[in-house]
């Protein structure tokens, strides 16, 4: 296995500056300082830096309408909605310090693509998300990629609907499924849930403390999907990243 090296997010940084980031295999828990750079970081999507310009005192006002949600990494998997009506919106002082936040409204199925782009065909992943979310009468999700086939293939994470907990959904070349959700839940703010899978072993972690492990073997199966973000399917996210 490729040695992804020691690249993770002090806590701190995660809340400040990182919305989504999702890269290309295993590295270490959030707990330690240090941002995901490289070639294998392949999707950044920072609430602060909505055009991923860099300047923070240019972002848009509170409550307009998120068109493209640009990607900081080098692969430009910006996300994007064309139809205007299912655009999330954009929430200033969402976050304790004043930051800011995208916000998904499940009734109105918002949601953004960042497409299905070569460089978002993982075979091992990790992905750091700040996240809040609130019931909607159904299941939810931050991210998918997935296709359920069969067989399943590809990698998203859910959140249930009864509880709110996140639900790590993976699809293996082996036919083996990747699949647990978290003993923690999402109804009490935003919160940084992590998710990472090395070929043999699925985790997940909750506010920098493990809250699930699974051990599967195999690379996560590739397919045509895009990756949507806050849906999948008929099921969207009602909360905000």
């Amino acid at each position: 296995m490729k040695d992804h090296g020691t690249r993770s997010f002090a806590a701190y940084h995660m809340a400040a500056i990182v919305t989504l980031c999702l890269a290309l295999g295993a590295v270490e828990s959030a707990a330690a300082a240090g941002p995901v750079t490289g070639l294998d970081l392949v999707l950044w999507l920072d609430a602060q830096d909505i055009e991923g310009k860099g300047n923070a005192s240019n972002q848009p006002p509170q409550g307009q309408a998120i068109a493209a949600w640009a990607d900081k990494s080098t692969y430009r998997n910006d996300a994007r909605q064309t139809t205007a009506e299912q655009r999330p919106t954009y929430v200033r002082d969402a976050l304790e310090g004043g930051l800011q936040a995208v916000h998904f409204e499940a009734a109105k199925r918002q949601h953004l693509s960042a497409g299905n782009a070569p460089s978002l065909e993982l075979p091992l992943f990790t992905t750091f998300i700040v996240a809040q979310a609130a019931k909607s009468g159904g299941d939810m999700w931050l991210l998918s990629k997935n296709d359920w086939g069969p067989p399943w293939t590809g990698y998203g994470i859910a959140i249930s609907k009864e509880e709110l907990h996140p639900w790590l959904h993976l699809g293996l070349e082996t036919g083996a499924r990747g699949y647990f959700q978290f003993r923690g839940e999402m109804s009490s703010g935003f919160r940084i849930v992590e998710v990472s899978y090395d070929g043999k072993i699925a985790q997940g972690c909750l506010e920098l403390s493990q809250d699930g492990q699974q051990a599967i073997t195999g690379n996560i199966a590739r397919n045509n999907q895009a990756l949507t973000i806050g849906a999948m399917g008929s099921q969207f996210l009602e909360g905000g990243l």
